[in-house]
């Protein structure tokens, strides 16, 4: 007998009424916890109104709902197409499939001609770099990795001046 997930924390039956209290607890609990980066609001609102197509893909443990719940809240939800969370998918960055699934939803353009900002170096810029996009490195770090065309921005503000 396989049990379901919710089996396996409450042998015995939970009222819905309860596991929909808990559950958007949690999501307030998250929203609390987590932080936009600073200018992060600007700037969607920047490439959204110079008609940059926007993307987001994500590494996250919890259920993609929490995410897209946490994002409506902060009303950037509608900023991002395609939004892909590594939780609902077999393959998370830095795996070039997750980047392709991404690229996929807009099949006329090549894979060079998309731009992946990310803030980890392993996960982000080398996975987008395998899949073909350009890379562009969001730190705060002073050393500079053996990459001699790598862009490098401090700040999600220096976004427009890349563009």
């Amino acid at each position: 007998v396989i049990k379901t997930a919710v089996e396996e924390y409450f042998p015995t039956p939970v009222p819905f009424e309860v596991l929909h209290r808990l559950f958007w607890g949690y999501i307030e609990f998250m929203v609390d916890k987590f932080l936009m980066k600073r200018h992060a609001m600007e700037i969607l609102s920047y490439l959204s109104a110079k008609h940059y197509n926007i993307g987001l893909i994500s590494n996250v443990f919890h259920p993609s709902i929490v995410y897209k719940e946490l994002f409506t809240r902060w009303k950037i939800f509608d900023f991002f197409n395609p939004m892909l969370f590594s939780s609902d998918f077999p393959v998370k960055k830095p795996h070039p499939e997750i980047f392709r699934m991404a690229m996929n939803i807009y099949p006329d353009y090549l894979p060079e001609e998309f731009v992946f900002i990310g803030d980890t170096f392993d996960i982000d810029i080398i996975g987008a770099a395998r899949a073909g996009m350009i890379p562009v490195w969001l730190t705060s770090h002073n050393h500079t990795p053996d990459w001699p065309d790598l862009c490098i921005i401090n700040d999600l503000e220096d976004i427009r001046s890349i563009l």
